[in-house]
């Protein structure tokens, strides 16, 4: 039996590991069942100098194949939406009715939201997006996956410094009141003096030449931050690797603390529904090594991966940066070596 079924809407690519060529990759050799709605489908990745061919898909289309699974009473199943790069206004409305629509068959689906709008100080989507994901599709979600460039566009007032770690968390904080349980905002660039100098050393590599990735969990109880180092190349694909390998180790963590819970209720024989709303030092262990597991699959297929073009087994041809060495870095999605590690930031 599978872990979990996962509807994953994305897009999808003839060529290349972007969307939900990573996304079905990854959850299927994780144990889940990975069911698969593209939501463009393109030839290559946008990234390809000679452009590329290809159509994207329609929210009535969405329906369509949403309807078909309804009527052969398939949605039931259903355990976690997962979606990443949408292209239509059309379309991203179309997936909070198809939200809707599997939370009358399996009430307690979780929705792991990766917001694709944009990088750097750029959208790659129609900007009109950024409200329906602000105001629409983050008050429906259980999980988001934004970028500092989405953090800063889900929020009423822009960041004033982006840089600061308290800006992003007050962000975060306001994003937690509107719905998601838990926040990881995945390439940000912390001020050093912002950080403690425990947390500037756990990569080994200067500052300057990282990456923060700051998780806030559990509606704010849990905020890690990890040091990331960050490679000379534009790499594709590696925010759908990061989203479905967290979906993953997520629900696997939140699983072993039920079961713990259940058992603990069992023995003491207490009666209401929950323990405790506190977090146990093994219930923050456990979100902690979720983490971990998830971003150092993402750190070392980037590391192969630059690793193999710098040693001239990979040629780029018409794009600026090699595809994912996805295939060749299975075991190192499936148990990967814990380098870059995750720290705790206990507010004072």
């Amino acid at each position: 039996m599978p872990k979990g079924v996962v509807l994953t809407i994305q897009s999808h690519v003839v060529r290349g590991n972007v969307g939900n060529r990573v996304a079905a990759f990854v959850l299927q050799i994780l144990g889940y069942e990975a069911l698969i709605v593209n939501s463009v489908s393109f030839s290559n990745h946008t990234g390809y100098k000679n452009k590329w061919t290809g159509s994207i898909s329609s929210g009535e289309e969405l329906k369509h194949l949403i309807e078909g699974l309804e009527k052969n009473n398939l949605l039931y199943q259903i355990t976690h939406v997962l979606t990443g790069y949408i292209g239509s206004t059309s379309f991203l409305h179309t997936i909070l009715w198809t939200l809707e629509k599997i939370k009358k068959y399996s009430p307690s689906v979780s929705y792991v939201c990766d917001p694709v709008m944009g990088d750097g100080d750029s959208f790659y989507v129609p900007p009109s997006l950024a409200r329906i994901y602000a105001e629409e599709v983050i008050p429906a979600s259980s999980v988001i996956l934004p970028n500092l460039f989405e953090l800063r566009h889900l929020c009423p007032e822009p960041l004033q410094s982006p840089e600061k770690l308290r800006d992003i968390l007050k962000c975060c904080e306001y994003l937690h009141s509107k719905g998601p349980n838990h926040i990881v905002c995945t390439s940000a660039l912390v001020e050093g003096k912002d950080l403690d100098s425990k947390i500037l050393s756990t990569s080994g590599v200067s500052p300057s030449h990282n990456l923060h990735l700051i998780a806030s969990l559990c509606s704010g109880k849990l905020i890690f931050i990890m040091e990331i180092p960050l490679f000379p190349l534009p790499f594709t694909g590696s925010g759908d690797l990061m989203a479905s390998a967290f979906l993953v180790r997520l629900d696997e963590c939140e699983k072993s603390i039920a079961k713990e819970k259940k058992m603990h209720k069992r023995d003491k024989h207490i009666e209401t529904e929950e323990v405790t709303d506190e977090l146990s030092p093994w219930s923050i262990e456990l979100y902690q090594k979720s983490l971990e597991l998830a971003v150092n699959s993402v750190f070392l297929t980037l590391k192969r991966t630059f690793d193999e073009f710098k040693s001239g087994k990979i040629r780029i041809g018409c794009i600026d940066a090699p595809e994912l060495c996805l295939v060749d870095s299975k075991k190192d999605i499936e148990s990967p070596d814990l380098v870059v590690k995750a720290v705790r930031l206990i507010p004072k």
